[in-house]
């Protein structure tokens, strides 16, 4: 069931000369998908998450929760999602648990102690729940917003920079969540630069530069066509440890039929692609120079 529609969506901020943050983007999002906003800064992913979640109206085009626009019924798509921002907003004079009761009666959603409890725990924060966030370091900060995020009964969650401020470990617990989370059914937007997140959370890419969208496609299916695909051998033959890579399923095919004809070892033979990172790189500076 498709959830999120977006129909020829476009915003020009008026600053002088013009800014055109988004011209004419269409995307289909359905439920219980993760996928990935994609592209530098400045290409349009914050203006279509701000239109997403009601904070910005388009000039042209729509933006569908559920089958509503924040344009006509905005109490009724609040319902439906969450935001967490890149700034999010919290109440640093006062407690985590005080800031969970701000949020989950803004939201007006009974406060899930148990959930809550649990995820603080997971992120390290139960033992200074009690204290103001004013005390709170950058990441813990992020995972205090992060925690009501994962927490909330909406549907749809959206975050734009999710890991800002985090470290490996709680990075990898995110993850785990999110993929908690859609086991639940739950449909996930992101937009992000941390690119190995991404590619352990995001079902679908969809990469923005200068207000449109250049590509839009599985994550599997985007390595597959920009990453490079090559086959990795390791080998001892002889006494001697080898390794070679092939960019040609036939030429590998045959090279290991001919070791393993002379009794050679395989000590490894995977296939892969370029990083995500990688290939959005190349990507970026292969569009600028056009």
């Amino acid at each position: 069931m498709i959830v999120i529609e977006a129909f020829n969506v476009k915003k020009t901020y008026p600053s002088k000369p013009p800014v055109a943050a988004l011209k004419g983007c269409f995307l289909e999002i359905s439920e219980g998908e993760s996928i990935a906003l994609l592209g530098p800064n400045g290409a349009g992913k914050t203006t279509f998450l701000r239109i997403l979640t009601g904070i910005l109206l388009p000039d042209e085009g729509a933006i569908t929760v559920c089958g509503k626009t924040s344009a006509k019924s905005p109490s009724e798509v609040s319902r439906f999602l969450r935001f967490l921002p890149e700034a999010p907003f919290l109440l640093r004079n006062n407690s985590l648990w005080e800031n969970a009761l701000f949020w989950f009666s803004y939201w007006d959603e009974i406060l899930p102690k148990n959930n809550l409890t649990e995820i603080f725990e997971r992120f390290g924060l139960n033992d200074r729940a009690g204290e103001p966030l004013s005390r709170y370091s950058r990441g813990m900060l992020q995972k205090a917003a992060l925690s009501f995020m994962l927490a909330t009964q909406a549907p749809i969650i959206v975050l734009d920079e999710p890991t800002l401020g985090l470290d490996v470990i709680t990075v990898k617990e995110v993850s785990d969540m999110i993929k908690e989370l859609k086991k639940k059914n739950k449909t996930i937007i992101i937009a992000s630069h941390d690119m190995p997140f991404v590619e352990d959370i995001a079902d679908r890419v969809a990469l923005i530069n200068n207000g449109e969208i250049l590509e839009l496609t599985g994550i599997s299916d985007f390595k597959e066509k920009y990453g490079n695909p090559r086959y990795l051998l390791i080998y001892r033959l002889g006494g001697i440890l080898r390794t070679e890579t092939f960019y040609n399923h036939e030429e590998c095919n045959i090279k290991l039929k001919s070791i393993i004809a002379n009794d050679a070892e395989i000590i490894e033979f995977r296939r892969e692609c370029d990083s995500l990172e990688h290939i959005l790189r190349q990507l970026l500076i292969k569009k600028s120079e056009v």
